[in-house]
């Protein structure tokens, strides 16, 4: 299945949470699944444009804890998000640590320069529902990867 000629659809996308994660890191995604998945949460489930709940999202992570810079603004915001989810050296991560049996994935990339705020870090992970395709948040961590590593999961990507 060719990512330009067939993308994934929610169904495809469904089975294949289930499967890594019922396998629990034993099963390694392929190149084309991680492709899948980053054009589906990236594209597909982030919100394209700014609405109340990335304005919330905005608001506790930018304006609050000042993880981005000050002048950042909620499209900048997304933005990055949606740059993290992307960029494939991003690292992905499934846990179905809370509630039990409902997966979720995060995207966890690095902070660019312009993203770091004086509450920021060097990471940004991007969490989503993945049972109902739904964005959770995104956020820099105070500990970076030991944020995510101590969420009950496992690695996806890389490899």
């Amino acid at each position: 299945m060719s990512m330009s000629s067939h993308p994934a659809n929610r169904s495809d996308i469904s089975q294949l949470i289930r499967a890594l994660g019922q396998a629990r890191g034993s099963l390694r995604a392929t190149l084309e699944q991680i492709e899948q998945l980053r054009d589906f949460y990236g594209q597909r489930v982030l919100r394209t444009s700014i609405d109340p709940y990335i304005l919330t999202k905005y608001y506790d992570h930018v304006e609050e804890d000042r993880q981005w810079p000050e002048d950042t603004t909620p499209e900048e915001f997304l933005a990055s998000l949606r740059m993290t989810i992307l960029d494939p050296r991003s690292a992905i991560y499934l846990t179905d640590a809370r509630p039990p049996g409902e997966w979720s994935i995060y995207f966890v990339g690095r902070v660019r320069r312009a993203w770091r705020g004086p509450g920021g870090s060097d990471r940004i992970v991007v969490i989503f529902n993945a049972e109902q395709h739904r964005f959770v948040t995104g956020f820099q961590p105070d500990d970076g990867d030991e944020y995510v590593d101590g969420q009950d999961g496992f690695w996806l990507w890389p490899p």
